[in-house]
């Protein structure tokens, strides 16, 4: 569902390679190079569990293989399922009977499904099949006979038949064990599009979900996706939680979703799942990029539901020489209880020394606040335009959340005291704003508010000089200077133009639009994240864009 780029060519080897790769530092784990592609470890069990299927889901299945989870794993070529030959020959290098856990695709079915009938006629041992189909985001329509998709939720079924098989437990009871856990397991994946969209319940080869739709926030992707598995619904196969049972959740990265996204997520599924079933005995989660879809930038979630105490023993159990397996984390259910929020309030505004407003003009300075923080977020859009292609992307959404944030404590600001409201401005954009910019906006208002601190009278040549001693705070602090293509580009003409005319807005507001513009013709940053970019620049800094969108706002509040 993600570009299509890959970091070198792929070549006939690349599988094998990579699996041989893989051997040389898992321990005992080796190669079958007869065959290619077949991870085996040694094992005195009476049981042997073998997984499998198409490469590209790393480190899904190879990396899974050890005492305690498989004894084998089988791997065609990328999303390709392996042949029989290979099936049967991870059957052959064995004596004991052996379980074959494969996910819910024709191919693996097949190809594992004959090497099963070749291994029973021709062995005095058995070899059984269960298949895993997890999938609960199709409507049944789509499925048809073939059946639900296989998805992360087969790694639950072969970690608790593996731990059987180590404990010595016989092939009929190691198979109930794998299909207990198959038949209460759904899952639920979700991944950005290249367009950008979210498709949401798509399968582990990039195929087709339920729905595209706009990329959705944590919150709202977590409840989605855990709604989709247990709340029921007949066009779909979905699961039944019982409101005192026992829960597993598996938050699986499907490739390259960051540490950041994954953990928010799993955040919002456990607040989620604890609201709903505040009666539940317990929840374990299972954590990591455990079955990818080569670079993917997705997650899917996997909800185990009501497993037995046998089967969360087994899950609980450690394996042996498995690092791929992250481990199963209990919650404790206290940590849900509501406590304080860890954001950190604005704290309320000071009033310091300076001049005191007139009703009338604290209106004006209210006014011009509002308009600035109304033009910032409607220039979001360019603006995050701009910064994509200069920078990290992140310039409109910084200062739309800063702007947002003078919106809301608007009506609290002691807007007759304007050295106060500088200041009180100050502490609720280091609230709500990270970065550079957030930091420099902040030493820009704390310096203008201590000049407006010291003088006696507020009129349009004392706020000239307020603005200088703030432009004069961020370059000192920041370190940046005029012709580095940063938001400076943009202030210093506006400053220099109040210096010398501190009553001719228009003609400032044009300055600080100039300055932004001619930013475009400065094909090199020298400061700030747009510095890194190795290529030309074409656009307006968006720093020193951003300066002219409020202040022209400004401007046209003051009338």
């Amino acid at each position: 569902m993600s570009s299509s780029h890959k970091l070198f060519q792929e070549t006939p080897t690349l599988v094998r390679d990579a699996l041989e790769g893989a051997a040389l530092i898992g321990g005992h784990p080796s190669i079958n190079v007869s065959t290619s592609n077949v991870l085996s470890a040694p094992s005195t069990s009476n049981v042997r569990v073998i997984s499998g299927g198409g490469a590209g889901h790393e480190p899904a299945h190879g990396g899974f293989v050890g005492s305690g989870m498989l004894w084998g794993a089988v791997s065609g070529g990328v999303f390709a399922s392996p042949s029989t030959g290979q099936v049967l020959s991870a059957l052959q290098s064995g004596s004991s009977d052996a379980l074959l856990v494969v996910k819910n695709y024709t191919g693996d079915r097949l190809s594992f499904g004959r090497a099963i009938e070749r291994f029973n006629a021709a062995s005095t041992a058995k070899a059984v099949m269960v298949v895993v189909q997890d999938d609960c985001a199709l409507p049944h329509e789509r499925t048809g006979t073939t059946g639900r998709r296989g998805l992360a939720g087969t790694i639950l079924v072969y970690k608790v038949a593996g731990e059987a098989a180590k404990r010595g437990l016989p092939l009929t009871k190691v198979q109930a064990l794998a299909e207990q856990v198959a038949s209460r397991v759904g899952t639920v994946g979700a991944a950005v599009r290249d367009d950008g969209q979210c498709e949401l319940g798509l399968g582990i080869h990039g195929e087709k979900g339920f729905s595209v739709e706009p990329v959705f926030d944590a919150k709202l992707l977590a409840r989605r996706m855990v709604d989709m598995i247990l709340v029921e619904d007949k066009t779909r196969y979905t699961l039944s939680l019982s409101a005192t049972g026992d829960l597993v959740v598996f938050v699986n990265n499907l490739g390259s979703a960051t540490d950041l996204e994954v953990n928010a997520f799993q955040k919002h599924v456990l607040e989620y799942v604890r609201e709903k079933y505040p009666g539940l005995k317990s929840i374990r989660v299972v954590s990591g990029r455990l079955m990818t879809s080569l670079h993917m930038h997705g997650i899917s979630l996997t909800l185990l539901v009501d497993p037995s105490a046998e089967v969360l023993e087994l899950l609980d159990a450690t394996p042996e020489d498995v690092g791929a397996w992250p481990g199963v984390a209990k919650v404790s259910l206290s940590q849900f209880k509501a406590g304080p929020s860890t954001a950190v309030a604005a704290e309320p505004a000071q009033i310091v020394k300076g001049p005191v407003l007139s009703d009338a003009t604290a209106a004006v300075f209210k006014g011009a606040l509002r308009e600035a923080a109304n033009a910032l977020i409607a220039a979001e859009p360019i603006l995050t335009e701009y910064d994509t292609i200069v920078g990290d992307g992140d310039c409109g959404h910084t200062l739309k959340s800063g702007a947002s944030a003078i919106l809301s404590h608007l009506d609290t600001l002691p807007v007759s005291h304007p050295a106060s409201t500088l200041t009180a401005l100050s502490t609720i954009l280091e609230n709500a704003m990270g970065g550079s910019s957030g930091v420099l906006y902040c030493i820009l208002l704390d310096a203008a508010a201590g000049h407006l601190a010291s003088v006696k009278e507020s009129n349009p040549k004392e706020w000239a000089v307020a603005l200088e001693k703030g432009l004069q705070a961020i370059m000192k602090y920041g370190g940046a200077k005029p012709g580095d293509r940063t938001m400076i580009d943009a202030l210093y003409p506006l400053s220099v133009a109040l210096i010398q005319n501190s009553t001719d807005y228009k003609g400032a507001s044009a300055k600080a639009k100039e300055g932004a513009q001619k930013t475009a013709e400065l094909k090199r940053a020298n400061a700030g994240r747009s510095s890194y970019v190795g290529a030309e620049l074409s656009v307006p800094d968006p720093g020193a864009f951003a300066v002219a969108v409020w202040v022209e706002a400004v401007v046209k509040a003051l009338g």
